[in-house]
């Protein structure tokens, strides 16, 4: 189920009581205290623009906490434009205004075991008391912290739990991870902090516009250095191709589902090539000096393709589409291109004449 569009459906009320909260998709991680309207509201976050995405805190009825926060899809940041223009409105290259709700329920479900910390988030339905209309989005429990990381150093951050978050920005290739977005608490040992990642709407772009990614972390101390024996073991069990069934169930485009996939195979790779992740955040960002050029991944990506005769390849919606073979044969090609570039000296593909950006 595609998130709603939001071409009819008005915003909720400025302060509104929740009359039904319903989970549009379950799975084994959704367990533990429910939140429903018999025990919470939802209020309009006051400092939240009338032109920003539309950020509603829920609370506790009872004793006015506040227990998570609530993101319709209908009020995505630039939803007006895309109502004006009746097409998909794009906001960062290869982001489509209306899947952030999806996007930030498959974070959650990819942060298996939850080894990075996402915050609970359903993919939920709610009906506005005020007016009676159905409002579609993510619904994210909230995260007790002390600040966010744009308060704090890194250098006090636990190291595994740093390496744990960058893996994940890097498997959901992220365009948006920045201080404001990671959270900050208590850590384990005295005076260590932990990051608690949000605010996945922007990532999993597709697969063909691979410009913007960003992560905050990748000059820090902690990016440089050999990851431990548990995140490597955690790094080799992950299957993407079994993720795929699970992501086509909450609405992720396929063009989305694959930069996951590929995202992940390299990840893998350059793991088993003991590449660090500072390195690996290197090669699928950019040069900021020089932003026309493409990064390692993306080269490497666009080269894949070339091999495949993948470019004008187009998805439907149908499950089959995964299993056949010119699909089959593009994700050999980069098993193969992404092998051999992991254990390259320079890190750096080799050209060999192919387009330098998709065709299609």
């Amino acid at each position: 189920m595609h998130a709603d569009d939001g071409s009819s459906t008005p915003r909720l009320s400025t302060a509104s009581l929740a009359r039904d909260i319903k989970l549009i998709q379950e799975s084994p991680r959704d367990k533990g205290q429910r939140l429903t309207s018999d025990t919470v509201e939802l209020v309009r976050d006051p400092l939240s623009p009338p032109t920003a995405q539309g950020t509603y805190f829920v609370k506790n009825r009872k004793t006015g906490k506040q227990v998570g926060v609530f993101k319709p899809a209908a009020e995505e940041a630039a939803m007006q434009i895309r109502r004006k223009m009746s097409i998909h409105a794009v906001i960062k290259r290869g982001i489509v205004v209306g899947d952030a709700a999806a996007k930030e329920r498959a974070a959650f479900l990819l942060d298996f075991d939850g080894f990075a910390g996402v915050p609970k988030t359903d993919f939920v339905s709610v009906v506005d008391q005020g007016s009676g209309a159905e409002h579609y989005g993510s619904l994210q429990e909230f995260a007790e912290h002390m600040c966010t990381s744009e308060d704090l150093g890194p250098s006090k951050y636990d190291l595994e739990n740093v390496h744990a978050v960058s893996l994940l920005d890097l498997r959901l290739f992220n365009l948006d991870r920045h201080v404001g977005n990671l959270l900050v608490s208590r850590g384990d040992r005295p005076d260590t902090y932990r990051l608690i990642p949000i605010d996945h709407g922007f990532s999993l772009p597709s697969f063909r516009t691979l410009s913007d990614a960003m992560f905050c972390w990748s000059d820090w101390r902690q990016a440089k250095m050999p990851l431990s024996a548990r995140t490597l073991a955690y790094i080799m069990k992950l299957n993407p191709v079994e993720d795929i069934v699970a992501l086509k169930r909450i609405g992720l485009r396929d063009e989305c589902i694959m930069t996951y996939v590929l995202c992940t195979l390299f990840v893998q790779h350059c793991t088993r090539a003991g590449r660090t992740l500072y390195e690996m955040a290197g090669a699928m960002q950019r040069d900021l000096t020089d932003d026309e050029s493409m990064s390692v991944f993306e080269t490497l990506v666009c080269k894949s393709s070339y091999d495949a005769e993948f470019d004008d390849f187009k998805f439907d919606d149908q499950a089959c589409t995964w299993t056949c073979d010119r699909v089959q044969r593009f994700l050999d090609a980069f098993d193969r291109n992404a092998r051999a570039l992991s254990g390259s000296a320079s890190f750096r593909p080799e050209p060999d004449g192919f387009p330098a950006k998709f065709t299609s």
